[in-house]
């Protein structure tokens, strides 16, 4: 029953976004993560890397980084990762360097009978082209529901979630990610793959405005 109600979710959200969804604002993500490496017996890493486009026109987005990870018990794993960002707003322009340190908590729960789920509280140090040493902090909570599914084909995983940012220069909430369809497929030997719809909304600096796009990604984890 909880394998037949899952699936008819998917059905309507699927149905529902194709159809919520504009054609002309659209954008693309993908991203690639390798298998961690044990570093000794607390700290494992991995690298993660992502690209952007808007409409598949151009490159818009580049992004590395490297998560070094330590399990604090069962449930929570604390994370740090350096990262850089390369950013043009055209495919003329320029390429703009931003540097990031990325520190996180995820805890990981399981509901007896239902879903398994997790929250990430996260605190972005930046450091931005053009701006020297001043630094930019931001914080990000996101949290997330999974249900295993069985009998559905290629697919093995349900996900939503829902990612809140929060600027602390601004004293204020400055964006929204929602996935309200992320769908797991079934693994190739080490790699897994996932596929989703996000609504990605942003607040203005300048307005106030808030305006939402669209965005269609790929992940794949080793």
């Amino acid at each position: 029953m909880i394998q037949l109600r899952a699936g008819y979710l998917i059905a309507l959200a699927i149905g529902g976004l194709s159809f919520a969804c504009p054609g002309d604002d659209v954008r693309y993500w993908s991203s690639v993560t390798t298998q961690a490496v044990e570093l000794n017996e607390n700290w494992k890493t991995a690298s993660f890397a992502q690209i952007r486009s808007p409409e598949l026109e151009f490159l818009q987005y580049g992004r590395f980084s490297q998560n070094f990870l330590r399990a604090m018990g069962e449930k929570w794993t604390f994370g740090a990762h350096p990262a850089i960002e390369y950013k043009r707003s055209s495919g003329g322009d320029p390429w703009v360097n931003n540097y990031r340190l990325e520190v996180e908590a995820v805890g990981k729960f399981k509901l007896s009978g239902g879903p398994a789920l997790s929250t990430r509280s996260r605190w972005e140090f930046r450091l931005k082209d053009g701006k020297g040493s001043e630094t930019f902090h931001r914080i990000r909570q996101q949290i997330k529901a999974t249900w295993q599914l069985e009998s559905l084909g290629p697919v093995e995983s349900y996900t939503f979630w829902d990612e809140l940012f929060y600027e602390l220069d601004q004293s204020q909430i400055v964006a929204n990610r929602f996935v309200p369809l992320s769908i797991g497929l079934k693994s190739t030997g080490t790699l897994r793959k996932s596929a989703w719809l996000m609504y990605f909304s942003q607040r203005s600096k300048a307005t106030e405005r808030w305006t939402g796009s669209y965005v269609m990604g790929m992940d794949f984890k080793f």
